[in-house]
């Protein structure tokens, strides 16, 4: 209760303001008079982002690009913030084989570099209570070449990506709390000056956490329907190169997004990695490819997708696959809401083809395997899950 003497309030006793208990902890903050001061600081989100795609320059590179990097970024405004982004890059060196042998005949260093960028950030939340946003970044810095071929030089990148989590209040401060994250972004680089050669697309998986994160004034985790319903997962799959002398595994990992259309068909994009094993002694493949196409049975047990696209290929040329098309089929079994607040998981039979003309002496790339992944809907999480 609060006092007035002589005109002056006296804030109760912590002891008067429990915090709330129960199912609704995660809802109901504490009355105004119980409230501590908003903290200072501005919203400070901090994570570790996974890269893969292609990169290239006018020194011999084999086009497939990897990366890891430090996202930091600061919140001004609600919409408009400023980050920076250090990161590893590396991309392997074009390696040759004119003798036969199946090795690359001039193995070069890798080309491997660091960058540091920074720049505004846009930030459009469609639930803040599930820290459902659409991100925009535009940046310049710095692309530090370590290693291989290539020189340094000022780079421009922009992204755009889509995130999901979760927001933890702090029942002490209004409207205050902690976010949880995970982001997909597609960024798109481009050196200048002594770097102008250097171009890069690159899909990047995000996960990272946001303090002293707010709400909207007067807004509470509820549920509402998604203003833009969308899905998005990855899985890992193991599979078996089919060749007339000699099979290999052929181990994978994928990420995709999905723009649903009802409860059965929903249309997706869909990015992965895979390496292909070379007969005996020969060099190996990684290959980073892009998918799209459809997914029938959201939310049915059972389901079928059907993709195509292309791969772009990381190894010794000729090697046992090379840039091409791509056609894949999975079919299986799916819990949309197994793991609780629309996050499911799903198990299938995954089939991949190599499209398109194939070189004298080298098979077709046919992969048989299996794959198992983790899945999240949007609109199955705003029914499911407080907040």
């Amino acid at each position: 209760m609060v006092l007035a003497s002589a005109g002056v309030a006296v804030v109760p006793a912590r002891a008067d303001c429990p915090p709330p208990a129960g199912d609704m902890s995660m809802l109901v903050e504490p009355a105004v008079r119980c409230r501590e001061p908003a903290p200072d600081m501005p919203p400070f989100r901090i994570g570790v982002e996974a890269l893969a795609g292609t990169q290239r320059r006018d020194v011999p590179l084999n086009g497939v690009g990897f990366g890891v990097a430090i996202p930091i970024d600061v919140a001004l405004t609600r919409v408009v913030g400023v980050g920076a982004r250090l990161g590893y890059q590396v991309a392997a060196d074009a390696g040759r084989d004119d003798d036969g042998d199946g090795r690359d005949d001039d193995n070069r260093e890798n080309h491997r570099a660091l960058l540091l960028v920074v720049g505004p950030r846009i930030v459009l939340h469609t639930e803040a209570a599930r820290s459902e946003a659409w991100r925009v970044e535009a940046s310049g810095g710095w692309l530090g070449v370590l290693t291989g071929d290539g020189s340094s030089g000022p780079i421009a990148e922009l992204a755009f990506g889509r995130q999901v989590g979760s927001f933890t209040v702090d029942h002490s401060m209004a409207g205050h709390g902690t976010g949880t994250e995970a982001a997909l972004t597609l960024r798109l680089q481009q050196g200048f000056g002594g770097a102008s050669d250097y171009r890069a697309l690159l899909v990047g998986a995000t996960l990272a956490t946001e303090m002293w994160a707010r709400l909207p004034e007067g807004s509470r985790p509820r549920r509402t329907r998604p203003d833009v319903e969308h899905t998005f997962g990855g899985g890992i799959d193991m599979g078996v190169a089919m060749r007339e002398n000699a099979s290999s595994f052929v181990p994978g990992a994928s990420l995709y997004v999905g723009l649903p259309f009802g409860r059965v068909i929903e249309a997706r994009a869909q990015a992965e990695l895979f390496h292909v094993g070379g007969e005996e002694n020969r060099d190996g493949a990684d290959v980073v490819a892009f998918l799209g196409g459809v997914h029938l049975g959201r939310w049915f047990p059972v389901f079928l997708e059907v993709l195509g696209g292309y791969g772009l290929t990381a190894s010794t040329r000729p090697g046992p696959v090379g840039d091409s098309g791509l056609f894949e089929i999975t079919a299986g079994l799916q819990l949309p809401n197994l793991l609780g607040c629309g996050v499911g998981q799903f198990v299938g039979q995954r089939t991949r083809v190599e499209l398109g003309s194939v070189p004298e002496g080298r098979e077709r790339l046919v992969v048989v395997g299996a794959v198992i992944g983790l899945s999240y809907d949007s609109l199955v999480r705003a029914a499911e899950c407080w907040p």
